[in-house]
């Protein structure tokens, strides 16, 4: 039993050693984690350890989640991120998608959009494409310099084809003096 004090000491030194400021954690059953981050003001989500299965973000400041911020979270079972002010523009897409994607409990109704005015008060996950303007804009081309390009080139062409068929021309009129001359 004394040999294993050290292992559990040094367990748990790892763990508190990864749960992120100003955040605090509590170790779960099997080395999962609950990761408790309500009313602490934050703006942006910290990097959480792998092992969290409990995510509390309630109460804070965030108005939107960096992409990629979940996606090493593989066992994640709960997720809190009700009463933020988040702001429902293109930078709000990797969010709504990952709530979408993934069956974590959350309670997604109570995330609500705060800002634009067209989105306020919905559930991020309740918006649709049309409703991020500008977040998938169309490329126009500038096809004037291509243009421009163009012409040129199909002009050195059709200079060139003349110049071969005048080269031609005066060949076979080289050859026809030449053979019709008496030796």
């Amino acid at each position: 039993m004394e040999s294993l004090l050290p292992f559990l000491f040094l367990m748990l030194f790892h763990r508190a050693r990864t749960c992120p400021t100003p955040c605090t954690c509590t170790l779960l059953g099997t080395g999962e984690l609950h990761v408790g981050c309500s009313s602490l003001g934050l703006h942006t989500i910290p990097t959480l350890p792998d092992s969290t299965v409990s995510l509390n973000l309630q109460y804070n400041q965030l108005t939107t989640v960096a992409p990629g911020s979940f996606d090493k979270l593989r066992n994640l079972r709960t997720l809190q991120l009700s009463h933020n002010p988040w702001v429902c523009d293109c930078d709000i897409v990797y969010l709504k998608h990952w709530l979408e994607d993934n069956k974590v409990n959350v309670m997604v109704e109570e995330v609500k959009c705060a800002k634009p005015a067209h989105t306020k008060g919905r559930a991020i996950t309740q918006l649709h494409g049309n409703e991020f303007p500008g977040c998938n804009p169309s490329r126009k081309l500038d096809c004037s310099g291509y243009f421009q390009r163009f012409m040129i080139l199909a002009g050195i062409a059709l200079l060139s084809l003349l110049l071969m068929a005048w080269l031609t021309w005066c060949s076979k009129r080289l050859l026809f003096l030449i053979a019709k001359k008496p030796l």
